[in-house]
């Protein structure tokens, strides 16, 4: 085969196609790049959304701080409870007294009220007889009197 001569017509001819095969290519990048902008402001876009949702989540986590302490300060008042409640469990179970007890006291009261019942009706027998005597010795004392006085009559002694 031989060769064809190539010519600056032929030539320039090719880098005009060649031109405009570029410049199409050009006009595709530019667009790529146009799509590619419009991809970045999307990627900002998304990018700022995605920061406030950071905040978001920032303010959530300091709401469950916030709560985890009052959780804390719960736990700290359960435990005070708990153990004020341990001491006073200790404190009735070393001082509260049982039916048992109870029924012990309620059987020595019971005693004790039959004794002081039969000391009183003692001491009230004792004061009867008291009386009793004591009346009898006035009795005895104003009948003296009385025949004393006859006495005293009769012989004529004056007092």
């Amino acid at each position: 085969m031989p060769k064809k001569e190539v010519t600056n017509a032929d030539l320039l001819s090719r880098f005009d196609s060649m031109d405009a095969r570029f410049e199409s290519m050009e006009k595709r990048f530019d667009s790529v790049d146009q799509r590619f902008d419009g991809m970045d402001q999307r990627f900002d876009l998304m990018e700022s959304r995605f920061d406030g949702v950071d905040k978001r989540f920032e303010l959530v986590d300091q709401r469950f701080d916030s709560v985890d302490q009052r959780f804390e300060s719960v736990d700290q008042r359960f435990e005070s409870v708990d153990q004020r409640h341990v001491e006073l469990m200790e404190f009735l179970y070393e001082n509260m007294a049982t039916k048992e007890d109870i029924r012990h006291v309620q059987e020595d009261i019971g005693r004790v009220k039959s004794d002081l019942i039969n000391h009183i009706d003692h001491y009230m027998h004792q004061q009867n007889t008291v009386e009793t005597e004591l009346t009898a010795q006035r009795s005895r004392g104003d009948r003296l009197e009385s025949r004393i006085e006859r006495v005293e009559k009769e012989i004529g002694i004056t007092s």
